[in-house]
Parts: structure tokens; sequence; C-alpha cells
């Protein structure tokens, strides 16, 4: 739960507080908000409840094989690991 999500930008805006777990949370709750939305637009979708929850427990373990600062060292593994990201 202390992993932050936006890295060490805390220091700088002291009242920003986003960790992943919040993070993840909040997904989790805007995916649900989206398929509900669009399920009372277009209702001849066939988006069941069952659908909907896995859309939300998508949105909440999307982030789920992040290390910390895990963007930062990508630029660092291509160099490193260059044929691995040649296949991506």
């Amino acid at each position: 739960r202390e992993l932050k999500q936006l890295g060490t930008s805390e220091k700088v805006y002291i009242n920003t507080g986003h960790s992943r777990f919040e993070h993840s949370l909040g997904v989790a709750h805007l995916a649900e908000k989206v398929c509900l939305q669009i399920n009372s637009v277009q209702p001849e979708l066939p988006c069941t409840a069952k659908d909907i929850l896995c859309i939300k427990i998508a949105g909440l373990l999307h982030d789920i094989g992040h290390g910390p600062f895990s963007h930062l060292y990508e630029l660092f593994c291509v160099d490193i690991f260059p044929a691995y990201f040649e296949n991506l």
C-alpha cells in the first residue's frame, strides 16, 4: 500500500498522496462507472453483471506486475536486454 503511483512528486507537491493501492481502487471504481454508463446508454449490448465485475477486477489488478519506479526502470532494461524489447 505504500508504493507511490506518482514517484517522488510528493517531495515537491507535499499534499499529493496517491499510492498504487489508491490508484487501483480508483481505476476499479471508474471502470465500473463507465460500464454502468455504457449499459444505460446502450442497453442492447449484452453486458451482464458478471461482465461488469470482471472489468472492475481487471481495473483493480491492472498494475499488479509493476515494481517501484517500474517505468523508469524500463529505460535501463532496453540497454541491458535489447533482444527482449525488440519482440514486444
